[in-house]
């Protein structure tokens, strides 16, 4: 994906960033998460107590009318 073609679409736990991502791509919608908790981790910085939302989940922008259906029901679903 072309990062000037890239939309931030979702940020939140890995778990729930993944559950996303995976419903995206049932809807053939390309996409990628950016962990910043793993970014942290693996740079030797550890990750601070309570930091539980550096996931972020992005999207082509050509897909973002596809995907905005599918992310208003996660979101519901999830109460967020």
């Amino acid at each position: 994906m072309n990062a000037d073609k890239q939309i931030l679409v979702f940020t939140g736990s890995e778990l729930l960033t993944s559950f996303l991502k995976q419903n995206l791509e049932e809807a053939k919608i390309q996409c990628y998460i950016n962990n910043e908790n793993n970014s942290a981790r693996l740079a030797g910085f550890g990750v601070p107590s309570g930091f539980i939302n550096g996931c972020q989940l992005y999207i082509h922008k050509n897909d973002q009318l596809k995907a905005k259906p599918i992310i208003k029901e996660f979101l519901k679903l999830n109460n967020i």
